[in-house]
């Protein structure tokens, strides 16, 4: 019997985001893995898209069929989508679960949002992600995970610089 109850349960490595509030926040600059962390913490999870959020009626209908679930609701990428009609329709969290905004710019919304500072990480963390880059790479592509995983895929000395839709908008 004694073996059953000093059996303890792992503990899992719990993201510090998710234990800030109700309203996350989850603010930094492109490429630092922000959207893969959020992901993987919080799956399943339920996206809002630019195609929700671009009409009133879509959002309305989309937070009613939500309302009073456990799951995790995100957007992604909110600089791109600020303007869109349907954040307006946004007045409370839409769930009881975490309701999670990934952008590179401050957020505001009518409720209380806690804002996370997503860290970027250094060139050790990063070495220890990209075993096989270059030091001159890491060193130079301010955290930015994307340059140095674009550097292993395609040989170059310098990074093109093409604008995204994101970077356009």
């Amino acid at each position: 019997m004694d073996r059953y109850l000093s059996k303890k349960t792992p503990q899992k490595n719990v993201p510090e985001f998710t234990t800030l509030g109700r309203a996350v926040c989850v603010l930094g600059k492109s490429g630092i893995g922000k959207t893969w962390a959020v992901r993987k913490a919080l799956m399943p999870c339920i996206e809002l898209t630019p195609d929700i959020l671009r009409s009133k009626q879509d959002t309305i209908d989309f937070l009613n069929k939500i309302h009073g679930t456990e799951i995790p609701v995100i957007i992604d990428e909110y600089e791109c989508i600020s303007d869109l009609v349907g954040l307006r329709e946004i007045t409370k969290p839409p769930t009881n679960g975490l309701f999670v905004v990934i952008s590179q710019v401050p957020v505001k919304f009518d409720f209380e949002l806690v804002t996370y500072d997503f860290p970027v990480l250094d060139s050790n963390s990063i070495k220890k992600l990209f075993p096989d880059a270059d030091d001159n790479i890491i060193s130079t592509c301010g955290g930015d995970l994307r340059k140095v995983r674009h550097s292993l895929s395609f040989k170059s000395d310098v990074w093109d610089e093409f604008q995204g839709p994101r970077e356009f908008l």
